[in-house]
């Protein structure tokens, strides 16, 4: 069974690759300021007078960036090719260095529903292009592998060569990517996991729906329960040689006195007394334990981390009372979740919590909206918060006093 990537990958530091200050604009007037004809050879190399001097893997790459742009900022009507060069992030292991000649040559010639380019102001234009507002984000999420897995920190280098594959579900919506060699993809039409394995995809890659890698985590994690049960009752039940049968015939000692557990009952006598007084201490431990700290966020964006949330926790707190103190202690919180515990220093920050979002709705539009603005034409379900109460308050640390005992 193919198991995905980031089911069973190591939490890990890595260091993204430095970017330099200076914006490819900055450099291309830096060569400028050169001799004249130093600058005239390199403007003449930069030029591009043919779409056909640019890769195909360079000009589906920013075909996705102006789409995954215009949905980032749903508000913005057009922008300058500029603002797409200064966005560095976008370029990460793409060739050539961007440039308005390049730029220009590669968007003029682009048929694209959701937008289009104008040559005289040099800008990208919003079409009017509507989502189905009733679809269900899950539908639309995929998960990738590629290969080599280092595309997974290059996403629009990654979304451009599944561009063709992709086809009949475009424009690109998001693009996540993650330096452990997996990614995911947010299309504008929901996908399934059939229609993703008749896709021609390049060789090495996995392609798995979010209802299929949630299944695989699923019973990776069911397999994980069974190996270790299967190993702790393999070492209660291995055969115990005694002392007095190997003195009296060593030969025969392996298989003739060979007892079991149920046989030699009082040599566990004391490790009964010893368990009996940690299980004592530990019920104790489950009888007191804080309340009023927790609070539960719902419909969050699945695609979210614990730093966002705790960004936009701030920020809300803020909206609400400039003066007031955010301080969460922790945030419990998986990807591909859209709900979170999130455990306060105080019961009255808890309070809090949930009077912000009750008065404020607000939505995430994407997983790093760390303010998820208001806005008036926004339809539900927004942000909400509420506190963990009862037995399901008390279980909660419950588990945590187990794991602190582990």
């Amino acid at each position: 069974m193919f198991l995905p990537r980031q089911v069973n990958v190591r939490n890990r530091l890595t260091r993204r690759p430095s970017l330099s200050n200076k914006t490819p604009v900055d450099q291309e007037h830096k060569s400028i300021n050169g001799s004249t004809s130093t600058s005239s050879t390199r403007l003449a190399r930069s030029a591009f007078k043919n779409i056909n001097d640019l890769k195909p893997e360079f000009i589906r790459a920013v075909e996705c960036m102006i789409e995954v742009l215009f949905y980032r900022e749903r508000e913005t009507q057009k922008f300058h090719l500029t603002y797409l060069i200064n966005k560095q992030e976008f370029w990460q292991g793409l060739k050539p260095s961007p440039t308005q000649a390049n730029l220009k040559q590669c968007v003029k010639n682009l048929k694209n529903e959701l937008f289009t380019f104008d040559e005289e102001s040099h800008s990208i234009i919003r079409n009017e292009y509507k989502l189905d507002p009733n679809l269900d984000l899950f539908e639309r999420i995929v998960y990738v592998e590629p290969f080599p897995a280092t595309l997974s920190n290059k996403p629009f280098m990654l979304a451009g060569l599944l561009r063709e594959c992709f086809s009949g579900f475009l424009p690109y919506l998001d693009i996540i990517p993650t330096p452990e060699g997996y990614a995911f993809v947010v299309l504008a039409h929901s996908i399934s996991q059939e229609t993703l394995t008749s896709l021609v995809i390049p060789q090495g890659w996995n392609l798995l729906s979010r209802e299929e890698w949630t299944k695989r985590e699923k019973m990776y994690m069911e397999y994980q329960a069974d190996t270790m049960k299967s190993s702790s009752s393999a070492f209660f039940t291995e055969p115990i040689i005694t002392n007095q049968s190997f003195r009296t015939n060593p030969d025969r000692a392996s298989s003739s006195s060979v007892k079991y557990p149920e046989s030699s009952e009082r040599q566990f006598e004391p490790l009964e007394d010893d368990c009996k007084k940690s299980q004592t201490k530990h019920s104790e431990s489950k009888r007191s334990f804080p309340k009023g700290l927790l609070t539960r966020l719902i419909n969050l964006h699945p695609l979210t981390n614990k730093s966002t949330i705790q960004s936009l926790l701030r920020y809300v707190f803020s909206r609400q009372n400039p003066t007031a103190t955010c301080e969460p202690m922790y945030i419990d919180y998986r990807k591909d979740e859209t709900e979170a515990i999130v455990r306060w220093k105080s019961p009255e920050q808890a309070i809090l919590c949930v009077s912000c979002f009750f008065n404020q709705k607000r939505k995430q539009d994407s997983h790093n909206d760390i303010r998820a603005h208001r806005k008036h034409n926004k339809t539900g379900p927004f942000i909400s918060a509420e506190l963990v109460e009862g037995s399901e308050e008390e279980s909660y640390w419950n588990l945590i006093y187990g794991k602190v005992k582990i």
